[in-house]
């Protein structure tokens, strides 16, 4: 423990990746300058999340997943009306809103949509850590049933662990 009682950052993110493999999700590290530490973690159906603290954010830790939508993707969007595209993504924001998650990426042209939230460390415990992953993976499901209902099936999309804000 640091002297602010805060754990190590190594502990943390040691925490969290057990957490994941409990769980039966593959864990890679991700290293970029403005985190301090990063996981990559896929489940056994092919969902990626990414989970991460900043460099600027000394006690948040960051839970994030992005649906990325292709080009054929794009095109069907694109022909739909600018009334029927901006219904769309609205009806995306308020059910994304309404479950309580962050977001970005809803937007037109429709290219890819983050669903995150965030946890302190002080909360961090593997209930609320667990309980805040289920809601970001909600939200993908979210996304891609609105779109799957406007397009009466699925469009093929990745999931990514987003570009870790």
């Amino acid at each position: 423990m640091h002297g602010t009682g805060t754990p190590a950052l190594p502990e943390i993110a040691s925490r969290v990746q057990s957490w994941l493999l409990d769980a039966e999700w593959t864990v890679d590290p991700i290293t970029l300058p403005h985190l301090v530490w990063g996981l990559r973690a896929t489940n056994p159906k092919g969902t990626m999340i990414a989970v991460s603290q900043r460099a600027d954010k000394n006690d948040l830790i960051v839970i994030e997943a992005a649906l990325v939508f292709d080009g054929p993707s794009q095109g069907r969007f694109r022909q739909l009306t600018v009334q029927e595209r901006i219904a769309l993504l609205r009806d995306v924001q308020l059910q994304l809103l309404q479950l309580g998650v962050m977001f970005d990426g809803i937007r037109d042209p429709l290219e890819r949509v983050v669903v995150l939230q965030h946890i302190y460390y002080d909360a961090l415990t593997k209930d609320a850590f667990v309980q805040r992953l289920f809601q970001v993976l909600r939200g993908l499901f979210i996304v891609d049933g609105v779109i799957a209902r406007t397009f009466l099936d699925p469009l093929p999309v990745q999931s990514l662990g987003s570009s870790v804000h």
